[in-house]
């Protein structure tokens, strides 16, 4: 979307107009969800937080600047619920004493090795698991991970090296004993 659609859309939704919301969540709906999934561990909380991250939109949008684009803004939003979420998640946990692991994604990834990389992704740090998702899963610009988080190029830069190294080295063993595992099969 270019520039001129998105402060139409931005100025339809200022003005409390329900087909540009419907547009603005059809264009950001599977994205925000991915992403909500990614950061939550289930598809159902993912689905709370695309939804208080839209409700929050609409109470806010006369407040937005125009200073980055509209789905930037949106998804510090969505990001902004994640971390509450989890927070509150954190919460309660620590009041029942409970230690439970985050839930598993309702969808399942295929195969072993897509299973242990989104294992390994949720076990990053917070900025890593960010930084790297935007950046590697949903492909997004460099400048757009800065506006979304809040951070600079060089801490992007950062994150991302620092979530590469770390996966690269968790996972290194892995798939060393499967490539040991299919040089032994081909004999």
């Amino acid at each position: 979307m270019n520039d001129a659609e998105d402060r139409h859309l931005w100025k339809a939704l200022k003005r409390g107009d329900r087909a540009a919301f419907r547009t603005f969540y059809g264009r950001v709906e599977t994205r925000a969800l991915r992403l909500g999934e990614h950061l939550l561990g289930s598809r159902q909380d993912a689905e709370d937080a695309v939804q208080e991250a839209f409700v929050a939109l609409y109470r806010t949008v006369a407040r937005f600047r125009g200073e980055s684009s509209l789905e930037t803004w949106f998804f510090r939003i969505l990001v902004n619920v994640c971390h509450k979420a989890r927070r509150s998640r954190a919460s309660r946990a620590r009041e029942t004493e409970l230690d439970e692991e985050p839930a598993v994604h309702d969808r399942e990834p295929v195969g072993e090795a897509a299973r242990l990389l989104d294992h390994e992704i949720r076990g990053l740090p917070m900025q890593q698991r960010l930084v790297f998702l935007l950046s590697e899963v949903e492909r997004w610009s460099r400048s757009e991970v800065c506006q979304t988080l809040n951070l600079n190029p060089g801490t992007v830069r950062y994150h991302l090296f620092q979530a590469r190294r770390t996966l690269r080295h968790r996972l290194r063993h892995y798939f060393q004993e499967r490539v040991a595992a299919n040089g032994k099969a081909k004999r």
